[in-house]
């Protein structure tokens, strides 16, 4: 999708809730346990972005969600 303006972007992620944070919680995971994700980490990012998608957490919430995953604690 496209946008022309930081409004029209802010709707889109709105729009697409679940999409974007499970785009941002692979890209953070990834880069807090520096290596590619696998499909054993499928089930983390499912738990996370669950999670969070069903209440209003935020940024700090989602950082919190992904240090004290197993994935991360194993890494």
């Amino acid at each position: 999708k496209t946008f022309s303006s930081p409004l029209e972007f802010k709707q889109l992620v709105i729009e697409e809730k679940e999409i974007f944070v499970r785009c941002l919680t692979k890209k953070l995971l990834t880069y807090a346990i520096g290596r590619q994700l696998n499909s054993g980490d499928r089930g983390t990012v499912d738990s996370i972005v669950a999670e969070i998608t069903r209440s209003d957490e935020g940024m700090k919430d989602l950082i919190k969600k992904i240090v004290l995953s197993k994935t991360f604690r194993t890494n």
